[in-house]
C-alpha cells in the first residue's frame, strides 16, 4: 500500500510516470480514500468547535465572526495573501485585488481588516476613532467609483464586472 506520505515525497512528473495498471490505480485510490478520511475527521472537529464557540458568542450577544476572522494567521495561511499585499497600492487597486481574491461581495468592514493587515496604509492612525474614520472613508469611495465597485445589500461591495447586467 503506497502512504499518504509516499505520494507527497514524488515529484507529481513521477507520479504520472506510474504504470497504470490496476494495482497502481488501486494503490493511488486507496491512498486517496486515506486523506479523504482524514479531512472529514477534522472538518467535524472544526464544526464541532464552532458550535462551541457559537454558543459562547450567543451568551456574549454576539454574531459568531467568519472562520477567517477567527483563524487570521494562526493557521499558517495568510487569509489575504501576502502581509504585503496591499502596501503603497492606490486604495482602490487594493480593493479590487482583494475582492478578486475572495470571488464574492464583502463587507465595507471586511475589506478595511483585509487591507489594513496586507499592509495597506491609511492616512489615520488606527485608534478605535480612526478605524470608523478609515471605514467611512472607505465606504465613500466605494460608493463614488461606480465603474469599478458595485453596492450589494446595505454595506456590502463586489466588483462591477460581475454585475455587467445591473
Amino acid at each position: 500500500m503506497v502512504s499518504c506520505r509516499d505520494l507527497r515525497a514524488r515529484p507529481h512528473t513521477e507520479l504520472t510516470k506510474m504504470d497504470p495498471t490496476d494495482e497502481a490505480k488501486d494503490k493511488i485510490r486507496s491512498a486517496i480514500e486515506a486523506l479523504r478520511g482524514r479531512l472529514v475527521a477534522k472538518l467535524a472537529a472544526v464544526e464541532t468547535t464552532k458550535a462551541t464557540m457559537a454558543g459562547l458568542y450567543a451568551e456574549l450577544g454576539e454574531p459568531l465572526p467568519s472562520l477567517e476572522e477567527l483563524t487570521g494567521n494562526a493557521i499558517g495561511l495568510h487569509p489575504y495573501g501576502s502581509k504585503l499585499a496591499y502596501k503603497n497600492k492606490k486604495l482602490a487597486t487594493a480593493v479590487k485585488l482583494y475582492l478578486n481574491q475572495q470571488g464574492r461581495p464583502c463587507t465595507v468592514i471586511e475589506i478595511r481588516e483585509a487591507l489594513q493587515a496586507g499592509g495597506f496604509r491609511f492616512a489615520q492612525e488606527t485608534s478605535e476613532k480612526k478605524k470608523q474614520d478609515q471605514i467611512e472613508l472607505l465606504r465613500r469611495s466605494l460608493r463614488r467609483n461606480t465603474r469599478a465597485f458595485f453596492r450589494v445589500g446595505s454595506d456590502s461591495y463586489g466588483l462591477r464586472s460581475w454585475y455587467e447586467g445591473a
